[in-house]
């Protein structure tokens, strides 16, 4: 019960959060230029209507928004897809993850593991989803030369804890024979593990996800702490996304598909990676912080110009406010040196 406790909460919607928050820090407020949300027709329609002049589009499932996605791009509106792909080859750029060699990547794991002898369950995302799809259609290809293989079980989970919690509870009612468990994401797999101790199941199973999110009680935890044989990393780089839709507006040359670079995480190298993770994030919030007081020293001081212009305040800059930011600024260049 303790595993359970400690990470509970951690799975909820984080990998969406974070992309969102990477992608919402915008220097370019000019353009007009973004929609980033599980869009709907309806949504990107009523954005092409009002003249954006870019969008960056995740769409739920495949077939979802192609039409809406293909009016945009007739009018002459770039479309960048982030993360998952339509029915349509009517798009900009693509940045997101292969979930084809995830798929594969995790397959041929199990398979090591496994010795190329054993019972597996999958527990798949949002059916129609392109992750979905291709992380299945991976996996497979992955486990082919394997004869000694079998999947056993294969139930949708729509990529929510509470979806692995009943995916799992279908299949132990076929089934209990089995070895491993390949779950699109951490927090299916999650969910398949609370759904087995809930069932009191006496079988140890092996679990494996895809996230491997350094939030606390994430996939790198998970992993770390033994709950979870594996996961994959899944980077968000809303940087890079942006970086992608500036080159697009500028004129300038650009991919049309482009894949993020990632790896499998297993216990050989989950604390490393989580202390790197950890230690990057600390950058990214001394360096938030160091923007947000320059900003406000800089309101500050031309507060004070305006006022010793007119006369009536000397004209100055607090020493606590400039020490304030040189620690800051001291501490962001030693972390980022060492890391």
């Amino acid at each position: 019960c303790r595993s359970l406790c400690k990470h509970k909460s951690a799975l909820g919607s984080s990998y969406t959060q974070k992309s969102r928050n990477q992608i919402t820090l915008i220097p370019a407020s000019h353009y007009s230029w973004y929609l980033y949300k599980l869009a709907i027709d309806h949504e990107v329609n009523q954005f092409i209507d009002e003249g954006v002049d870019l969008l960056i589009i995740s769409p739920n499932q495949l077939s979802a928004i192609s039409k809406a996605v293909e009016r945009a791009y007739d009018k002459g509106i770039p479309v960048i897809l982030y993360d998952r792909k339509t029915n349509s080859d009517k798009y900009t750029a693509f940045i997101g993850c292969d979930n084809y060699t995830i798929g594969k990547s995790m397959g041929t794991f199990i398979a090591q593991q496994l010795q190329g002898e054993g019972r597996i369950v999958e527990i798949s995302g949002l059916e129609g989803s392109s992750p979905a799809l291709e992380r299945h259609r991976g996996f497979m290809d992955a486990i082919k030369p394997y004869p000694g293989l079998q999947v056993v079980a294969s139930e949708g989970g729509n990529w929510k804890e509470e979806g692995g919690i009943q995916a799992m509870k279908r299949i132990l009612k076929q089934t209990q024979d089995f070895d491993y468990v390949f779950a699109h994401n951490d927090r299916l797999a999650w969910g398949a593990y609370v759904a087995a101790r809930q069932m009191r199941v006496k079988r140890n199973y092996k679990y494996t996800g895809v996230d491997g999110m350094a939030t606390e009680g994430g996939g790198l935890e998970l992993v770390r702490d033994g709950i979870f044989e594996a996961s994959y990393l899944y980077p968000t780089k809303g940087d890079e996304v942006i970086a992608l839709a500036m080159k697009i507006l500028k004129h300038q040359p650009y991919e049309r598909d482009n894949y993020l670079s990632t790896s499998i995480i297993t216990q050989a190298n989950a604390a490393l990676t989580l202390m790197e993770a950890r230690d990057a994030e600390r950058q990214a919030h001394n360096l938030k912080t160091l923007h947000k007081q320059v900003d406000q020293y800089l309101s500050d001081y031309n507060s004070q110009n305006h006022a010793h212009r007119s006369g009536s305040v000397p004209l100055c800059l607090p020493r606590s406010s400039c020490f304030d930011l040189q620690r800051l600024f001291d501490k962001s260049e030693t972390e980022r040196k060492i890391g």
